[in-house]
């Protein structure tokens, strides 16, 4: 199960990205996947392993919550933030396809946060004056954001850089960080 989900998210990221393509050789397809799904799925194992040995153990909590939605986005975006293709990607991707990813990505989060393809995750908010998905959406995507936008300044990947460039590295990476932070409250949260 973790593996398959690491598969989904690597292949979700590397084509949402332009780092493959259908035109691409089956070989360099196989290999992308491979190195992905297995940082991926080792966040995904992690989580489940700390978790899964103790069912009855609840998140309660706004501040709760927020520490399982960004330890699942450091988990996915630590393995990230260091290499070069965050930079290049940002680089070559204009305005309109990094917004393009992250209406993707809120969509992405709004499902999971929802009734859960995998398990639900526990509510932000509880007492039914907020909509639990109105609060979720935007709340899972800044903690990936803020997560994003410190592990690229740890990794020096800001230095040097302008504000056109921050913001397109912090927004590129914030994308697989929010698939983390999302896969980390639906697998760890109790609904």
């Amino acid at each position: 199960e973790e593996y398959g989900l690491g598969v989904v998210v690597a292949a979700f990221v590397l084509f949402a990205t332009g780092r493959l393509s259908p035109d691409d050789s089956l070989p360099t397809v196989a290999g992308s996947l491979t190195v992905g799904a297995m940082s991926t799925s080792l966040g995904v194992s992690v989580g489940t392993a700390q978790l899964g040995a103790n069912p009855e153990k609840v998140h309660d909590g706004l501040g709760a919550r927020l520490a399982v939605a960004l330890c699942g986005a450091v988990v996915v975006a630590a393995n990230i933030a260091p290499t070069q293709e965050i930079a290049i990607v940002a680089a070559e991707a204009g305005p309109l396809r990094i917004a393009a990813w992250l209406a993707v990505t809120m969509l992405g989060i709004a499902i999971v946060s929802g009734d859960g393809m995998l398990r639900k995750a526990a509510p932000f908010v509880d007492d039914g004056a907020i909509p639990r998905r109105a609060f979720a959406v935007p709340a899972t995507w800044l903690v990936a954001t803020a997560a994003s936008a410190l592990l690229l300044a740890f990794f020096g990947r800001f230095d040097g850089e302008g504000p056109r460039a921050i913001v397109a590295q912090t927004a590129v990476l914030s994308v697989p960080a929010a698939i983390g932070a999302t896969l980390g409250r639906a697998l760890l949260g109790e609904g």
